[in-house]
């Protein structure tokens, strides 16, 4: 009995009693010619049909593939040609910390600077700026887009901090926030005192 194919909708004759007919072969045909593999254009492509490298970036329409398309570890190392991903291709905060190899992670979680005993930074500073609250302590704050942090809570990162120079001298530090944390600088009797002090914040291991 005659019969239509689910995918491209070909007329199929399969007896010699069917009723063969010249318009619908013809029909047929032309679908074979254009059929692209789309809505009743053949069969969808799968995974196996694509060779390695067969897609380049040409042939990727604008935004046409966003982290919420891909699975986790779905595009693996083999996949992206070399100097395929550079810091010019990834959007701001694409990558979060879970998806970043552990060593990798704490470099880019690292963040170090020196404020002078007035509160003012030393140097250029990245992502964090200083001020003095009151004698012997400084406030350094997180600075970038909306949403900049030291980390995703106030115990999620650490701080170091060391007095600067030969003079004697003691140095505290407390987390606030997410975005904050403060220095409290002190002589070395422990009596609150401005100091210049260096500092480092890195991301708590899980």
């Amino acid at each position: 009995m005659a019969f239509v194919t689910p995918n491209m909708d070909l007329k199929v004759w399969n007896l010699l009693t069917d009723a063969y007919d010249h318009e619908q072969q013809a029909s047929n045909l032309i679908k074979i010619d254009k059929h692209d593999h789309g809505e009743n254009g053949g069969a969808p492509i799968g995974t196996a049909g694509i060779a390695d490298g067969a897609i380049t970036g040409p042939k990727l329409a604008g935004g046409g593939f966003s982290g919420s398309i891909l699975t986790n570890g779905s595009v693996s190392e083999a996949k992206l040609q070399d100097d395929s991903v550079s810091a010019r291709t990834i959007q701001d905060a694409a990558v979060e910390s879970q998806h970043i190899e552990e060593d990798l992670a704490m470099l880019i979680y690292q963040k170090s600077g020196k404020i002078s005993s007035g509160g003012g930074v030393t140097g250029s500073p990245t992502s964090y700026t200083a001020s003095k609250d009151s004698t012997g302590v400084y406030t350094i704050t997180a600075d970038g887009p909306p949403g900049t942090v030291f980390g995703g809570s106030s115990t999620a990162y650490v701080v170091q901090a060391t007095i600067q120079g030969s003079t004697a001298g003691q140095i505290t530090v407390e987390n606030t926030s997410t975005s904050a944390f403060k220095v409290y600088t002190f002589n070395a009797s422990g009596v609150a005192a401005d100091r210049a002090f260096n500092f480092t914040v890195k991301q708590a291991s899980e």
